[in-house]
């Protein structure tokens, strides 16, 4: 089921204030753990803005900012986990643009093919979308768990597709797809804003995605 307290508004946009961080390279495992390949605004390498919480590999801090995929080759990831994955930021923490002009076969934005995915307050999702057979859809998440949100979250303009030759078809979850089982929920915290895509038929302009429980 969904606990879901939310929603539709215009779009938004990011505070100018907040540093930005492009992933440069090419990793299918998680561009989170692949530093020497992130570069600030003005181009020079970046250190030490995502890290792993000591004694707990599964849970990533970030540095406040916005964090852009724009700039990422092929199947890039920025997450692609097989456990319960929590993510925390001291400050509000955007996930944008992770969509690469071609489509690719494989793509996630952040993944957990199982466990759950846990996210503190204000987290943004902002363009983002997957395709392939890797995640079946989720254009910002995919989770075969669950996802929880902390307050303030923003899931606007995410989409999902799936590629079966040279056609592109839509495969549900423009924003999270969770394939998992009865007790799985997408749950959001206080003054959650989720906007879908509208657009190309081809893409899943639906905002979440559950699968078939029985």
């Amino acid at each position: 089921m969904a606990e879901i307290g939310i929603f539709a508004a215009a779009s938004v946009g990011n505070a100018n204030a907040e540093p930005i961080y492009y992933y440069t390279g090419n990793s299918e495992t998680g561009a989170a753990t692949d530093e020497e390949n992130w570069k600030g605004a003005d181009g020079k390498s970046v250190t030490g803005i995502i890290a792993k919480t000591e004694g707990n590999r599964n849970e990533y801090r970030f540095q406040s900012g916005i964090y852009d995929g724009g700039k990422t080759v092929g199947d890039a990831w920025l997450i692609a986990d097989g456990t319960d994955i929590k993510i925390i930021s001291e400050g509000p923490l955007t996930i944008q643009n992770w969509r690469p002009d071609l489509i690719p076969v494989k793509q996630g934005v952040i993944t957990s093919t199982g466990g759950k995915i846990i996210f503190g307050d204000n987290v943004s999702f902002l363009n983002n979308y997957s395709s392939g057979e890797a995640t079946k859809g989720g254009g910002a998440i995919y989770s075969n768990k669950g996802v929880t949100f902390g307050e303030n979250a923003k899931l606007i303009s995410n989409q999902a597709a799936v590629v079966i030759g040279p056609w592109s078809q839509s495969n549900g979850g423009g924003a999270i797809f969770v394939d998992g089982d009865a007790d799985s929920a997408v749950i959001f915290g206080k003054n959650a804003l989720v906007e879908k895509k509208r657009g190309s038929p081809w893409w899943s302009n639906r905002c979440f995605r559950f699968s078939d429980i029985r």
